[in-house]
């Protein structure tokens, strides 16, 4: 499967030692949070993007689809990590090879059922975000449901109620003409929003 440019933004200066680990990053979503394994990359620069704030990006992918991470030994991980609140290294951790193990199995470009579903399951657990309404839009398309993906952009428009999100619902709303008159779809803007990702890391071998 092809590698994208995918990043994190921590707090934490000693990131910057960290070119060339490998990142696994876990996605905590809705209320009760569930927790997803969501990309895994490489990190081949690290830059301070505030005086607070760096950014760690290379190369990796979105794992397709993301994985929920549950049972007790992630609860044991979990606390371990202090429950995900920063990234930290899990070399010696024996969930490492769970999360390698997932990483590498869904790293895949088909749209099948499973993808599908779980975007269903995503929609369902937040309703209100659009970014949801986008991946399935996306997963529909790639299977050739056009009406769909039409429908979820819309829905995913409708999701910014701001003024002040004009753009990003417009430009869905433009990506959901585009698709009616048979155009290529180009990427649409996102709102940018405080990270809610929790990240975990391993110095690759």
């Amino acid at each position: 499967m092809p590698l994208y440019d995918r990043w994190i933004f921590c707090r934490q200066p000693p990131i910057q030692d960290e070119i060339g680990s490998r990142v696994f990053l876990i996605a905590g979503v809705g209320q009760p949070q569930q927790c997803f394994l969501w990309t895994s990359f490489i990190v081949k620069t690290v830059e301070q993007t505030s005086p607070e704030v760096f950014t760690a990006t290379g190369a990796g992918w979105d794992l397709n689809p993301p994985q929920r991470l549950e049972g007790p030994d992630f609860a044991q991980f979990r606390e371990s990590c202090l429950d995900l609140v920063a990234v930290r290294r899990i070399d010696d951790m024996p969930f490492l090879r769970t999360l390698v193990s997932l990483a590498d199995q869904f790293n895949r470009d088909k749209f099948d059922d499973q993808t599908l579903k779980f975007c269903d399951d995503l929609v369902a657990l937040v309703p209100r975000d659009a970014n949801a309404y986008d991946l399935r839009s996306t997963a529909r398309k790639n299977r050739g449901d056009l009406a769909g993906a039409i429908r979820d952009l819309e829905k995913a428009a409708a999701c910014y109620t701001d003024p002040d999100d004009a753009e990003f619902a417009d430009g869905r709303l433009e990506s959901a003409n585009r698709i009616r008159a048979g155009i290529p779809i180009e990427a649409t803007p996102m709102k940018p929003k405080k990270p809610t990702r929790k990240t975990s890391r391993k110095r690759r071998r």
